[in-house]
């Protein structure tokens, strides 16, 4: 019980030392739209609307599919302690760190001796891939999605080693909750498979229908999330608004990501915040490094099993496994983030404390773990240092273009920090050169428009609207910000056609539907201004505001 405390506190310590300094930073890109201009956080009775409205509702042009509604409660009881205060949001972050590194701990050792497990945790605390996720606030679902699939799964394997039902039916709300906060967490049933099997080799030779029996109410649960998010939110698991590449581009790109992950893994030094990864053949160099990467997995998984290693089992397992969502964000377009990698890295970090363990053979046996804090100190010291990148979104715009000064969407997220902090000129000048790169993308057309609003420039703003509705016709943020426009200079009919025609190509915002109803209300359409903001009110029944609105038509529809 000693020995346990020990490695628990200085686990919590390598988890926490290292973050110390980001506490001091602010709130960057995401953060804005998520925490500061998001007032459904700011009251507790709006907790019914979270749980029955899309994640990124705030924003239309985004994958407004995505359903995350447990990272908006977090953010809830952030602003109830600290208002705006963005060292209380680290916090809850850093918090959320420690203690899935603690859990990595627990988890490692099912499979292994307390020092390797004490090795693997400590570098997977101070492992600077991880800044992503921790230090940028927006990150929380990666660690609220680790946070209850690690402690479901610890929850899954004790059922599996004391044959307790109790144990069993508790993991299963961790799963849930784990579907709450991100929807890559879908991938739990095969990471509880694989860390299954592996706990428990000799039962799934002797007893292969029970083993087989206890992954049913893992599948269960995600059967039922998903039911329960097509009639409460009404939208899928997959659909979003975005063109997915095709299945060979998908698939080379997906081999391309995983070379880069593991690049990154072991030479942490080149960290930023985006990393494009454009159109490769099949015979890319990291084309064929995945491939031969994953012939080695399969080979490493066979010979784990066949020598009785059920360390090395979990650990290419989980890690593999913990990948696949790579898969889901390719068919996005979105380029790798380094925060993908915080759960999957935990089966690599096992593979590393393992490997330096062996060293054991050849020198004193506290060696290995004496090497192994050395190297955490080491990239703790780096962690630190990429703490002070996320600073503020100008901090990190700029770093990101630094190193990849010819990506359109750098370029984009930068002018929109020189937008937040009032240099216009700046801001025109970085969406300027993103579209001399890219001349067809729809959200340089909108950020530059919305700087042209900005100094009065409204013929050149319209014509960028226009020109992003020219690149994706599919897009209904450019129609809602035309609608906008034209609302705001009282051409009622021009508002109320974009409105429509946005409604029309995405009608899961109860936004869309109550900007809609206002063109409807002004142009005294009393009727359709209602029908749309009963359509709202299907989509967010809990808003009060889409309430008052709805009472309000209907008291003037009165004779």
């Amino acid at each position: 019980m000693k020995e346990k405390l020990i490695h628990i506190l200085v686990v919590a310590c390598f988890a926490a030392l290292f973050y110390v300094n980001s506490f001091g930073n602010f709130f960057v890109w995401n953060d804005w739209t998520l925490i500061i201009e998001n007032f459904l956080i700011r009251d507790w009775t709006n907790l019914p609307e979270i749980f029955t409205s899309a994640f990124w509702k705030p924003l239309i042009g985004e994958p407004s599919q995505v359903y995350r509604p447990l990272v908006s409660v977090s953010f809830m009881a952030d602003f109830a302690l600290w208002r705006l205060q963005p060292w209380g949001y680290h916090l809850t972050n850093v918090s959320f760190h420690v203690a899935n590194s603690i859990l990595a701990y627990f988890l490692m050792r099912v499979y292994t001796s307390p020092t390797i497990a004490l090795m693997g945790s400590v570098l997977f605390a101070v492992h600077p891939i991880h800044t992503e996720a921790v230090t940028y606030i927006s990150g929380r679902g990666e660690l609220l999605m680790s946070f209850f699939l690690l402690g479901g799964t610890l929850l899954f394997l004790r059922d599996g080693k004391r044959k307790s039902w109790p144990l069993y039916l508790a993991s299963l709300p961790a799963f849930f909750l784990a579907l709450f906060s991100k929807e890559t967490a879908a991938i739990f049933p095969l990471l509880l498979l694989s860390a299954d099997v592996a706990a428990f080799p000799s039962s799934w030779r002797n007893n292969p229908w029970r083993q087989s029996a206890r992954q049913l109410g893992p599948l269960f649960v995600l059967g039922l999330f998903y039911l329960g998010q097509m009639l409460l939110v009404g939208i899928t698991a997959t659909g979003h608004p975005f063109s997915a590449p095709s299945f060979s581009d998908h698939f080379v790109l997906t081999l391309k990501a995983i070379s880069l992950c593991l690049g990154l893994l072991l030479f942490p030094l080149n960290l930023h915040f985006l990393h494009p990864f454009g159109a490769s053949s099949p015979l890319d160099f990291l084309v064929a490094l995945s491939l031969a990467l994953l012939v080695a997995a399969g080979w490493g998984l066979r010979y784990a099993a066949r020598t009785d290693c059920p360390a090395a089992t979990f650990g290419i397992s989980w890690f593999v496994i913990g990948l696949l969502p790579l898969v889901y964000y390719i068919g996005l377009r979105i380029p790798l983030l380094e925060g993908w990698i915080y759960l999957p890295s935990l089966g690599f970090v096992l593979l590393v404390a393992l490997g330096l363990d062996s060293l054991k053979r050849w020198t004193p046996s506290c060696a290995p773990l004496w090497l192994t804090l050395w190297i955490a100190v080491m990239l703790g010291g780096v962690t630190f240092y990429r703490n002070r990148d996320w600073k503020d979104d100008m901090e990190i715009s700029l770093h990101a273009i630094a190193a990849s000064p010819n990506n359109p969407l750098a370029l984009r997220l930068a002018g929109n920090a020189y937008m937040r902090h009032g240099n216009i000129p700046e801001a025109e000048r970085m969406f300027q050169k993103g579209l001399g790169l890219a001349p067809a993308d729809p959200g340089l057309h909108r950020s530059l428009a919305a700087a042209y609003r900005f100094m009065g420039k409204e013929a050149d703003a319209v014509t960028h609207y226009q020109e992003a509705l020219k690149s994706t016709l599919e897009e209904p943020y450019a129609y809602w910000l035309l609608g906008h426009y034209y609302l705001r200079r009282g051409k009622l009919v021009e508002a109320e056609k974009y409105f429509s025609e946005a409604v029309r190509k995405f009608p899961y915002s109860s936004e869309l539907h109550s900007d809609l109803a206002r063109a409807h209300h002004l142009q005294g359409n009393l009727a359709a201004a209602e029908t749309e903001l009963r359509a709202a009110l299907r989509i967010s029944p809990y808003s009060t505001v889409l309430k008052a609105n709805l009472e309000t038509i209907l008291s003037q529809r009165k004779p």
